[in-house]
């Protein structure tokens, strides 16, 4: 979830550069002037003159509004100024148009628009303005290969962090996939004891024995379930992290989690309505789900209030985290909520998490329980 304010800071920002390229515009327009040849020697009007140097300078205004048809529209000023040279054909302004071609648009765009301006400044070179092109190309050059080592860092960095966040969503499900193991071995290893017993008591005690029997296929189905809804996370490669060792946590050890909260000045309050037994998997994800949540108000919104709400439905658990701190976008983006998101698709849920009107920050989970007792 975006920061409201977001959009208006963006336009200002905007706004400024459109300001800075309106003034290096003028600069350049006025600047041009006094260079100038005597003109009184070529048999262009003044006037013309004036308006191509106009055409020239005056377009880098919107270079990044339009930065392909300002470039060339500066480039065919210039060119015409060199060919017929009553003005002092304004070769900066060619570099300042060049350089948003060179970052904002593709390889082929920015090498057809250097061999353009490469064109023009052969063309001065051959001309009686030869010295001012040769250093004129110089400077253009500069800027376009400015331009594009801006646009392939770019490129480098997006990669980079697309990379990064691919890599963090493997670890997760990895993680995810480790403890949904754990979960599912419980269960294998009940199966067998209560297969042990089944045997053991089928002629003396069939009852006792179909009871047996009963929880066999209640556990079984349930760790059908949990290995339909971990294998897809198994495709991410092991990323060498040693194996979790601690006991698989649940709902029950929620207490802990806010007795480590008011250590670190975080007071937690817990409230559980309608609770009943849930799948093992299941509770899990809920107690990391609550667990990430009251980790990022720890690290984003400081001393706080946090509430946590368990509301039981007949078909689904919903999950409710909600602190009086300051909020904000820094807990949406980071791998704590990518994480939790990731529990809830594991289970087919929905999530949200962002700053409340009135101040604070909400998470809100919904998984579905099937409506298992």
């Amino acid at each position: 979830m975006s920061e409201p304010r977001a959009p208006l800071t963006g336009r200002l920002r905007r706004e400024h550069w459109l300001a800075l390229d309106a003034v290096v515009a003028l600069a350049l327009a006025v600047l041009v002037v006094p260079a100038s040849p005597r003109v009184e020697h070529f048999g262009l009007p003044v006037a013309a003159g004036f308006v191509l140097t106009l055409a020239a300078t005056l377009p880098v205004a919107v270079r990044r509004i339009w930065p392909v048809a300002v470039y060339w529209v500066v480039l065919a000023a210039c060119e015409t100024l060199v060919l017929v040279p009553v003005i002092t054909a304004p070769f900066d302004a060619v570099a300042f148009a060049i350089y948003p071609i060179a970052t904002m648009r593709s390889r082929r765009t920015a090498v057809i628009a250097l061999l353009g301006a490469l064109a023009v400044f052969v063309a001065g070179v051959v001309g009686p303005m030869g010295g001012q092109a040769v250093s004129a190309a110089a400077i253009v050059i500069t800027a376009w290969g400015l331009g594009v080592f801006v646009r392939e860092h770019r490129i480098y960095v997006v990669a980079q962090r697309e990379h990064e966040v691919r890599a963090a969503a493997a670890r997760e499900r990895l993680r995810i996939a480790r403890e949904l193991h754990d979960v599912v071995a419980n269960g294998m290893s009940l199966i067998a004891l209560q297969a042990g017993v089944a045997g053991y008591v089928l002629d003396s005690r069939p009852e006792e024995a179909r009871r047996a029997l009963a929880s066999i296929e209640e556990t079984s189905r349930a760790g059908l379930t949990e290995l339909r809804q971990m294998l897809p996370l198994l495709r991410a490669a092991d990323d060498g992290e040693p194996e979790p060792t601690e006991a698989t946590p649940g709902l029950a050890d929620l207490d802990t989690l806010v007795r480590r909260a008011a250590e670190v000045g975080v007071a937690v309050t817990v409230e559980i309505d309608g609770a009943r037994p849930l799948a093992a998997g299941l509770e899990l994800s809920a107690y990391r789900i609550v667990q990430e949540a009251i980790t990022n108000v720890i690290k984003h919104a400081g001393p706080a209030r946090v509430t946590v709400v368990l509301r039981y439905a007949v078909d689904e658990l919903i999950i409710e985290v909600a602190d009086d701190g300051s909020g904000g976008v820094a807990t949406t983006g980071g791998h704590g909520i990518l994480g939790m998101r990731e529990r809830v698709a594991l289970y087919g849920g929905s999530l949200t998490a962002g700053p409340e009107p009135d101040g604070g920050f909400l998470v809100r989970a919904v998984l579905p329980t099937g409506g298992a007792a």
